[in-house]
């Protein structure tokens, strides 16, 4: 049998008088020496009782706690033997040896030994006087302990005839009380018969009542029928007449309609003819100007004629050819056109025009401007509408967990989840999800119990549409549910204040226990609502009611133990025991407690929870006791459970967990068994999950989008403030026509080796894009991960594939003029301050030229140096969002490469964000 030892060091529970509290100790110990009572508050570890078995070291453990003293048991492997007392012996003084003095015959020292002889006999009477009067007075002790002893058994005798007579009396009352519960539960049996008679003529009387009704509503209904008959035949009739007058109505607005659509014709008529009056008016002045291009160019080419004829020795004969009314430049000067190497194609040039609209560019920016800083600012204060919600949304995750769990009578087990209740059948298939605002409730809650009708009982509060809610329903009360007609109404009786934390129900006379924890209340209400018994009771926060063997327990509030109480209503409250539920592997802490238990076959199933306690004490688990609170063991659960209730299920053992969404089950053995998954809950789990994963993706795509339409409105502000400043001096002019200087333009020879270095330089891009993503996937990153990457190293590869199939462009020089020819086929010539120059940009106005740089070659770099360096020079040097706007404006591949890169690097992200999201 395992026995304890009770410690104590002097520790006080909270909110406690001490000096009442050691009073109480000294009183409970039988201590009267202050010092000592005082030593054992020092804060050293006393032992006070040795080898207490279970039931002592129970009570003991108890009585302390209610004097305010925190104690504790610590189990003992073997009887410790008691320490005995050992007094002091005393010591028999040894009588002093003289020594012979050597040849000592003086008279002094005979008289100090005969004074010294005498002093010894005078001790040793002495002693002897000592030794009789302690024989007397163990003789008088002994006396008085035989008196003692012969009264106490005497009062022994005494209590034990009263003790019998008392369980004499105690016989003749529980015979009382088990006649007079025989004669309850007959009376009880009556009822539920008159009862269930009462309720089946109810029902038929319903049924009647229904078919009655059923009856009046089809008459009723066939009348409806032939009213509204009636009433569409009206409907039409009226319908008809209005059909008549919206015809001649809209017959007449034809009419209107086509006499303003014939004023219309007219007056556009007008307006053609205006407009192309001055259309031929228009290309009569622009064909009068380009007769005088024209004659001016025939003159200038008859000129060079002139020269050229003028530069031969002697006329030699030619062949006559069609004239053209556009002559260009033969002979000689052409001969040398064509031999330089670098020269465009004269007839695919196209001249820059300064027309109206490169005119209204700085005024078109400004108006882009405006309208990009209202989309911006409106994406902006959208996005922070959007923060500011996300903010404040609810970040609780869904509640999938089971909150509470019952057992329907012939049916499974009935799950409440969040506001739905799940019910299954009796193989835990599910049959049924039920919404709590389906039944007229807006909240239901723990604890769960079924009556013998089969109708649910909880605590809830209904809903503000219930046509049972009052105005006053404001707490949670008693509802009753029938679950097959998805209705609640409040349960009638006395449960005014009650706060209801603990149910149970009698299984035959259908009376309800309730624990009200906040009160420290324990009632119990007949069937009929009224008050039986009402007792204030210590209870924990979530108490747990069973009844058992013809009493009723709870969870006690003193440690890991079951309160024993009384129901019946001559003692309704009454404690008479503690069951101490202490396993071998645990030591009693302050703050063990029982969460919740029942039982089964004789045996306690019990959650215990530690919190607290150290490190080889579990926090919370399941344990086995038999009826007298023997420990039988420890239920393995799963891994980081955290059990909350304990259920019967045909004999079976089903543990709800906090937050898992599986029942555990085991045998009334201890054996486990396949848990119980509920294929609602698995379904409604899943259903949540997915919700919360479409929201959360929801809400990123609407971010990641305002984000892209900020920052692009914002890129569109500054191309439009650069645009407005670049093209507010109106410096554009109209290019002059190169046919006046073609023969004199010294043409820059392209790079021969370009497009061979570009490839190599696309050859290592690719190289090093190859071996990026080699170590990507020795990496083992994810195929979305794998996609940004491709998508932000296509960027680049597009930008050189457009870099190399485009055309450099031409650069020439003539006569302290710069003529440059861009990738369209676009010129431009001018000198001086006419050419703008930045870094290995050229530009007159629209027409751009990039002339290469070390990855990117384009144009011989000595040559470069040697011709048109000292003539840009003289040009002006323009800062870099001059060179961006001109880039962007003339479709420069590199402008468009940028762009490529950046909408790859932009795509790589979004990828990456709904990645993170998903």
């Amino acid at each position: 049998m395992n026995k304890f030892n009770l410690t104590f060091r002097g520790r006080f529970l909270p909110d406690q008088d001490r000096e009442r509290a050691k009073v109480r100790f000294a009183r409970l110990f039988g201590i009267d020496d202050p010092a000592r009572l005082d030593s054992f508050f020092t804060g050293r570890t006393v032992i006070l009782r040795r080898n207490l078995d279970r039931k002592t070291a129970a009570e003991y453990y108890v009585k302390l706690r209610e004097l305010g003293l925190h104690a504790k048991l610590v189990k003992v492997s073997a009887p410790e033997a008691a320490n005995a007392t050992t007094g002091a012996q005393g010591r028999a003084e040894k009588p002093k040896k003289s020594k012979k003095s050597k040849q000592i015959d003086k008279p002094e020292k005979a008289a100090r030994r005969e004074a010294a002889l005498a002093k010894v006999r005078r001790e040793a009477a002495a002693r002897a006087a000592q030794k009789q009067a302690a024989r007397e007075e163990q003789q008088r002790r002994v006396a008085a302990e035989t008196a003692r002893k012969n009264a106490e058994r005497e009062q022994r005798q005494r209590i034990a005839a009263e003790q019998a007579a008392q369980a004499a009396e105690r016989q003749r009352q529980r015979a009382q009380e088990a006649a007079r519960l025989e004669a309850e539960a007959q009376q009880r049996k009556a009822r539920a018969s008159a009862l269930r008679k009462a309720e089946h003529e109810k029902r038929a009387a319903e049924r009647k009542a229904l078919r009655e009704q059923g009856k009046r509503e089809a008459a009723q209904r066939a009348e409806h029928r032939r009213a509204e008959r009636d009433r569409q035949r009206t409907i039409a009739a009226q319908q008809a007449a209005q059909r008549k007058a919206e015809l001649a109505e809209r017959k007449q607005q034809e009419a209107r309609e086509a006499a303003r659509r014939q004023r219309q014709e007219r007056q556009r008529a007008l307006e053609q003819a205006a407009q192309r009056a001055a259309e031929r008016e228009r290309r009569a002045a622009e064909r009068q100007e380009q007769a005088a291009q024209r004659r001016a160019m025939e003159e200038q080419a008859i000129n060079r004629g002139a020269q050229a004829l003028g530069r031969q020795a002697a006329l030699q004969p030619i062949a006559a050819r069609v004239k053209t009314r556009l002559d260009t430049p033969r002979g000689a000067g052409r001969g040398r056109d064509q031999q330089v190497h670098g020269a465009p194609n004269l007839y695919s040039l196209q001249p820059f025009r300064n027309t109206p609209a490169v005119r209204r560019r700085a005024q078109r920016a400004r108006r882009q401007l405006r309208r990009a800083l209202a989309v911006a600012a409106i994406a902006g204060a959208s996005l922070l509408l959007l923060a500011g919600a996300f903010l404040q949304r609810s970040t609780a995750p869904p509640d999938t967990g089971i909150t509470a769990l019952a057992i329907e009578p012939g049916s499974g087990p009935l799950l409440l989840v969040g506001d739905k209740l799940l019910r299954h059948d009796r193989s835990g298939l599910g049959a049924q999800t039920l919404t709590l605002s389906d039944m007229g409730v807006a909240t239901l809650q723990a604890p769960l119990a079924f009556d013998a009708a089969g109708y649910l009982l909880a605590p809830g509060r209904l809903a503000a549409g219930n046509p049972a809610a009052t105005a006053s329903d404001t707490g949670a009360r008693l509802l009753r549910c029938n679950l097959d007609e998805r209705r609640c109404q409040p349960l009638p009786g006395e449960f005014d204040g009650l706060h209801i934390a603990g149910l149970t129900l009698h299984s035959l006379s259908g009376d309800l226990f309730v624990a009200d924890s906040a009160a420290g209340e324990m009632v119990r209400i007949a069937i009929g609502g009224r008050r039986l018994g009402q007792a204030s009771v210590a209870m924990v926060r979530k108490p747990t009611l069973q009844l058992a063997a013809g009493l009723l327990f709870t969870n006690s509030v003193s440690g890991p133990a079951i309160s024993v109480f009384r129901y019946d209503t001559t003692a309704f409250g009454k404690q008479l025991d503690e069951i101490l539920l202490l396993p071998d592997d645990m030591e009693l802490g302050e703050h063990t407690r029982v969460r919740d238990f029942i039982r089964i076959d004789n045996d306690w199933w019990v959650i215990l929870s530690s919190p607290g306690v150290g490190a080889e004490a579990p926090e919370e688990g399941v344990f086995r006791f038999d009826a007298q609170g023997k420990y039988l063991g420890r239920i393995a659960g799963q891994p980081h459970s955290r059990p909350r209730q304990l259920l019967n299920w045909a004999g079976k053992v089903l543990i709800r967990d906090a937050k898992g969404i599986t029942v555990q089950r085991f045998s009334a053995a201890g054996t486990p068994e396949a848990p119980l998954r509920s294929d609602l809950l698995q379904h409604l789990h899943e259903s949540e999950r997915r919700a919360a994963s479409l929201a959360a993706l929801a809400w990123r795509a609407a971010f990641i989008a305002l984000t892209l339409l900020v920052l692009g409105a914002a890129g569109a502000c500054y191309v439009q403030r650069a645009r407005s400043l670049v093209y507010k001096s109106h410096r554009e002019r109209g290019a002059e026509p190169i046919d006046a200087i073609a023969a004199s333009v010294r043409w820059l020879p392209p790079l021969a080796d370009r497009q061979s270095r570009l490839r190599r330089t696309a050859a290592g891009y690719g190289l090093s894009a190859v071996v990026l993503l080699a170590l990507g996937m020795a990496a083992g990153i994810s195929s979305a991960q794998l996609l940004a990457i491709l998508l932000a190293l296509s960027g680049p590869a597009a930008a050189l594939w457009l870099l190399y199939r485009s055309s450099p462009g031409h650069i020439g020089t003539a006569g302290g003029q710069v003529v440059l020819v861009d990738h369209h086929g676009l010129y431009h010539l001018g000198a001086n301050a006419r050419v703008l120059h930045r870094g290995p940009f050229l530009m007159i106005d629209d027409v751009v030229v990039f002339t290469g740089s070390r990855l990117l070659p384009a144009f011989p770099s000595r040559q470069l140096r040697e011709q048109v360096t000292a003539l840009a020079g003289g040009g002006i040097r323009v800062d870099r969002k001059t060179v961006a706007v001109r880039l962007l404006q003339s479709r420069h591949p590199l402008a468009v490469g940028a762009a490529t890169t950046l909408a790859g690097v932009l795509l790589a992200l979004l990828v990456l964000c709904f990645d993170v999201a998903l």
